[in-house]
């Protein structure tokens, strides 16, 4: 019984490279699941069921200079706070008039039970012979990661070009080349082939 009560008091690391920003986890059920309205609710069905640990991090601008904040979301908040899809992205919906969330504040899923409730695909390499189509893979795969990372919201409604420029900033800044129009477009979905 003591050994159960502990591991139930026991915290996931706040700092830890392991979450994911609610962009990136979007991403990774609908890239499972194709059809986003169904990804995006079983997404947030999970959440909402505290099957998928949350945090929320946030500036305190009221400090000086202002002071980084980070709670995981728990009881309390999903008394004050329901997860629905809506605009592409994950909304934090309140249901109370008496709350409102930090200005500025980002939300993070923990990657490992994400990955754990819905295993990644297997890699293209195993579907499918070729270099090529493995490589490609990878690269796509990448730009979507790093689209994530740049619109944690959501990247559906930015221009494929804006994606291509900031995109391809953070590859060159690591050596990499800065794949075709057409490669960023299949990999954002929005080009067959």
């Amino acid at each position: 019984m003591k050994k159960a009560k502990a591991q139930r008091r026991a915290k996931l690391p706040l700092d830890d490279p392991r979450w994911w920003n609610w962009g990136r986890a979007i991403a990774h059920v609908r890239q499972l699941r194709l059809n986003h309205a169904i990804a995006d609710q079983e997404l947030a069905t999970a959440i909402n069921g505290r099957h998928v640990p949350c945090k929320m991090e946030w500036l305190d601008p009221r400090a000086d200079p202002p002071k980084r904040g980070v709670i995981l979301l728990e009881d309390s908040f999903f008394a004050a706070y329901r997860i629905e899809p809506g605009w592409g992205k994950l909304l934090a919906v309140a249901l109370r008039p008496d709350v409102r969330l930090p200005r500025d504040h980002v939300l993070y899923a923990w990657g490992p039970e994400i990955e754990r409730i819905w295993p990644p695909a297997a890699p293209p390499s195993e579907q499918r012979a070729g270099e090529g189509a493995c490589r490609r893979s990878r690269t796509q795969e990448m730009i979507r990661g790093i689209a994530a990372d740049e619109w944690p919201d959501g990247y559906e409604r930015v221009e494929t070009d804006e994606i291509r420029k900031r995109v391809g900033e953070v590859l060159k800044g690591n050596g990499l080349p800065v794949p075709s129009r057409a490669t960023f477009q299949r990999a954002l979905g929005r080009r067959k082939g």
